[in-house]
């Protein structure tokens, strides 16, 4: 889908998300795709027989010659609208990750173009949560498709935020109407 590609490629030149992948063995292609899609602060998906690559973004954007507006997406729901998922006929269940299973110290290690392509680590900390629940750091990521320390640095802070603060999940039923969600 052309437009969604545009809509991705707005969305990466507006934060800066420069790549510059080099595949120098063989992966499968879900394996790339899905590595990008995290580096990008994406969500790879299979809708109306296409591979979508679409920006977790919720905010307008614009930098290097590009503006991303994030698409007015969403289909307006009523109650009546959700069917019961079990016993307590509850329509919606909502499951949150507790704090303490959420990063607030992430690294990545990155190919530094300004020295050589010798890897290096940026990282991205949330001082007022370290200070609240104590230092929790992720692995660190390896994401040799990024040359550039800002780069870096700004991927680094997209984990960290959607670590820290997108932490529910939503499980509903709905009827058939729906089928093409």
């Amino acid at each position: 889908n052309v437009d969604a590609l545009t809509s991705f490629s707005n969305y990466c030149r507006a934060l800066g998300l420069f790549l510059s992948p080099a595949l120098q063995e063989q992966i499968a292609a879900s394996e790339f795709l899905t590595k990008i899609a995290a580096i990008t602060n994406s969500q790879l998906f299979w809708s109306e027989g296409k591979v979508k690559l679409v920006p977790y973004g919720d905010q307008a954007a614009t930098g290097n010659g590009a503006t991303y507006t994030p698409p007015a997406t969403g289909i307006p729901l009523t109650d009546d609208d959700f069917l019961d998922q079990g016993s307590d006929n509850a329509p919606v269940e909502v499951t949150r990750k507790p704090i303490a299973d959420a990063w607030n110290h992430v690294r990545v290690e990155f190919r530094d173009r300004t020295a050589d392509y010798n890897s290096d680590i940026e990282e991205a900390k949330d001082q007022a949560n370290i200070e609240l629940y104590g230092l929790r750091s992720s692995e660190l990521l390896s994401f040799p498709e990024i040359c550039s320390r800002a780069v870096a640095r700004t991927v680094a802070q997209l984990i960290l935020q959607r670590a820290l603060y997108v932490r529910n999940t939503y499980k509903f039923r709905l009827g058939w109407r729906y089928v093409l969600l």
